[in-house]
């Protein structure tokens, strides 16, 4: 995350937004590392990415309703134990994938409050760009939450949030020509 716009978030902003832990048992949540983020699409299902599916060989567990790792153990904060991983059949490991998408199912169904929440879809158009603009579409602001680090090697350990610019289209990002 760039750290000239990324900052600590809410899980009120982002109820939907969950932290992935490698947990071996149910006991202490006080030292875990988070390892990926992820998105709770329905109360069984967390949407991630497959990369992150190459902890599958310990027990993933998403954390959903916490600000920060301090809250881990907090009443208010939802721990659900990972049931099963699915990736996306064509995603390539250590690899740069467009594929790079996993499903985690869930034991225990999340109950939804003010803090843990569904992911909805955006359900506007994405505006064609001006006749002279370089995109074919046009860029605009996306936030987005998740359990980043500001640095290499170090793992998150609060929930944040950036703004960055979004491109669309042929053009927008060339790592996917393929």
């Amino acid at each position: 995350m760039a750290e000239s716009n990324s900052r600590p978030a809410s899980a009120t902003e982002a109820p939907y937004t969950v932290a992935l832990v490698q947990k071996k048992s149910t006991d202490d949540y006080k030292n875990v590392q988070v390892f990926c983020s992820g998105a709770i699409i329905d109360p069984e299902w967390v949407l991630t990415a497959a990369h992150c599916g190459v902890f599958a060989g310990t027990l993933i567990t998403a954390i959903a309703g916490a600000d920060n790792t301090a809250q881990f153990s907090d009443n208010h904060v939802q721990r659900r134990p990972g049931k099963e991983l699915f990736k996306h059949p064509s995603y390539w490991e250590n690899r740069v994938s467009k594929y790079d998408v996993a499903l985690l199912r869930v034991q225990q169904r999340f109950e939804f409050n003010e803090r843990v929440g569904q992911a909805k879809l955006w359900a506007n158009v994405w505006q064609m760009a001006g006749p002279k603009e370089k995109h074919e579409y046009g860029i605009m602001d996306c936030r987005g939450y998740g359990w980043g680090s500001l640095e290499i090697g170090v793992p998150g350990d609060s929930l944040r949030t950036v703004t960055l610019n979004a491109g669309h289209g042929t053009k927008a990002c060339s790592c996917f020509k393929m």
